[in-house]
């Protein structure tokens, strides 16, 4: 098979070049030795299944083109490709790269134009090191040579390994414990693995037939009862970027309440928990499931649907208040592009999207982290309310819904220039510096963003119009790459059993109005219900998918997952009697609207083209 079999040392390099190149992606995905180390040391089987993987990646190419130069100098390119990929995912979604990703390579080509100059130094030098020890070892490899019934079966075993991972790699990265799935981790499973066992990452829905629709939905909505307001108020709604109450705690584990306008606010409002379906990272998903009334649980838990899936015309809130002669405008001080909003809230009806290249103005909040920057700046929710204020002043004859998502609490966490009042955590939980750190940062980011809360309340409070807002928390903050700060802080025990899953993905959130009394609450409320519960105080016309959400609503269902529904409190697994009876109208509720036919709703809801929709880039 080799030319020389006598040289040992250039067949013991052949050997080492595998596991060398799976060390090489673990360290660039971490941009850290010891992090990059992990992997083999706390998970060994995870390393060789990665280093058997490369291997028959390497050698199925071998097979294919018999140039081994060419070869292992594009699998070495590969890996750092796939390293330093999975090190952005992670920053920006706290997950690996999945299949998924390929989709979005103009987004991912945005992102790269804000690397920080540490990461760009750090990355550089490494792989520059990684490219000289690279080459050393290609170069002393001796020649492979693969008779044609080795080449042969090199790629039937490559076509078998590509079998088996594209119908069962999804479920050899997800594990149950106590009744809740989850995807590995990185540091679990390993950066190639966690992105190969993910060919198949489609969705769940499946549309319905329109028997289905009309046996199960349409006396839902025949029996709603529509309640008519002859004040139509202006609506806002503000998705606050991580914002959770830290105090659930213990007050006494804070030197001081970081959300005390918050907690006065829950007293004089609809106070409730929101369901979220992120954590620790995942924007995107909890506000498509605000903005639509649609479950992101017929979805891959790794994709974001707007970049992933939203290709027609959708029902939103922006849509269903456009029909009711307002005006919809979103609002984010983040890149237009990103998560492909530009083009989702097209396609979700709005009249307007802001980002952060029209979003002028911009109060700095200086990025000092070692080796990644969002961006230049990210804007203070101070400024941003400034822009929200600016809208809802425009003289017009129509009425307002302003959609709202904040960045100042967005991971890395600093806080704004000149901000004195400083919170910080006293408790014994958090044992670790640099995790301290973060979360000392962040609690002082989060009483900034409730004293700018405070500000927006006493203007709406002064003004005229009548006004109704949504607030909300969309996941807790990444505090550290897996979440367990949350057990070291006393949140939970663990993150594996549903009731701790709950608590983890429940959010503070409330409805409150300038010109009349929306009521109290205490219970909680799944996040693809909110949007209903908003619009049913506003008096406004809601297509026939709202008044089912309406329903489930009013049944108390507080959370729904794949894996357990809380309603009333209590805990049904999704082998129960009671989730089966609910699951089917999620299900069948989404699979219409989302999917090929839409039985429950008339077009006029969706908007077509949106020829007028307006998305400044400068």
């Amino acid at each position: 098979m080799f030319k020389r079999k006598s040289e040992k040392f250039r067949i013991m390099i052949l050997v080492l070049y595998f596991p060398i190149s799976i060390l090489v992606i673990e360290i660039l995905a971490h941009l850290s030795l010891f992090n990059g180390l992990s992997l083999l040391m706390k998970n060994p089987f995870a390393f060789l299944l990665n280093t058997v993987l490369f291997a028959s990646i390497t050698y199925f190419f071998l097979a294919l083109f018999k140039k081994q130069t060419i070869v292992l100098t594009f699998m070495t390119i590969v890996s750092f490709l796939v390293g330093l990929g999975t090190k952005l995912k992670i920053d920006f979604r706290g997950v690996g790269l999945n299949i998924l990703d390929f989709s979005i390579l103009q987004e991912a080509g945005g992102m790269t134009n804000n690397l920080s100059t540490s990461f760009i130094i750090t990355a550089s030098l490494m792989v520059f090191v990684f490219s000289l020890l690279f080459v050393f070892i290609i170069s002393n490899m001796p020649k492979i040579q693969l008779s044609s019934k080795i080449r042969r079966n090199g790629i039937l075993a490559f076509m078998l390994v590509s079998l088996f991972l594209y119908f069962l790699g999804p479920y050899t990265v997800t594990i149950k414990s106590a009744g809740i799935k989850r995807k590995l981790y990185i540091e679990e499973s390993g950066s190639l693995y966690y992105f190969a066992a993910q060919i198949q990452n489609t969705t769940s829905l499946r549309t319905p037939s329109e028997e289905e629709v009309a046996t199960n939905l349409q006396p839902i909505v025949d029996a709603t009862k529509v309640k008519e307001d002859t004040v139509k108020p202006d609506i806002l709604i503000i998705q606050s970027e991580s914002f959770t109450d830290p105090t659930i705690i213990g007050m006494d584990k804070f030197s001081a309440d970081p959300i005390p306008f918050f907690h006065s606010m829950q007293k004089q409002s609809y106070s409730f928990g929101i369901s979220v379906p992120s954590f620790c990272g995942g924007t995107a998903n909890t506000e498509f499931e605000v903005i639509t009334g649609m479950s992101t649980m017929f979805y891959p838990s790794d994709a974001t649907v707007y970049a992933n899936y939203m290709t027609n015309p959708t029902i939103s809130v922006g849509s269903i208040l456009r029909n009711n002669g307002y005006t919809s405008t979103l609002l984010h001080p983040f890149h237009s592009s990103f998560y492909s909003r530009n083009n989702a809230y097209k396609l979700l009806g709005f009249n307007k999207f802001y980002g952060l290249e029209y979003l002028t103005g911009v109060k700095a909040v200086n990025i000092d982290t070692r080796y990644w920057d969002a961006v230049d700046d990210y804007m203070t929710d101070a400024m941003l309310y400034s822009h929200v204020i600016n809208e809802l002043e425009l003289k017009s004859e129509e009425n307002k819904f302003v959609f709202a998502i904040t960045m100042q609490n967005h991971t890395p966490f600093v806080t704004p220039d000149g901000y004195e009042n400083s919170i910080s955590y006293l408790g014994e939980g958090l044992t670790n510096r640099v995790t301290l750190l973060k979360y000392n940062t962040y609690l002082s980011n989060l009483k900034a963003s409730d004293d700018a809360l405070k500000d927006l309340i006493t203007y709406l409070r002064k003004r005229s119009k009548p006004t109704i807002v949504l607030f909300y928390g969309d996941h807790y903050p990444k505090i550290n790459q897996n979440g367990n700060a949350y057990t070291d802080l006393g949140l939970v025990e663990n993150l594996t059993t549903p009731e701790n899953d709950y608590t983890t993905h429940v959010t503070p959130a409330f409805i409150w109005s300038n010109y009349k009394n929306v009521g109290k609450a205490s219970k909680d409320i799944d996040a693809s219900l909110v949007s209903a519960k908003l619009l049913s105080l506003t008096g406004v016309e809601v297509p026939n998918y709202m008044k089912v959400n309406n329903y489930l609503e009013s049944l108390n269902i507080n959370s729904m997952t794949n894996a357990y529904m809380v309603m009333n409190g209590q805990f049904y697994n999704n082998d129960s009697e009671e989730y089966k009876k609910i699951y089917p109208l999620y299900s069948i509720l989404n699979g219409d609207i989302l999917g090929d036919h839409k039985y429950l709703e008339t077009t006029d809801w969706f908007i077509e083209d949106n020829e007028t929709y307006i998305n400044p880039q400068d």
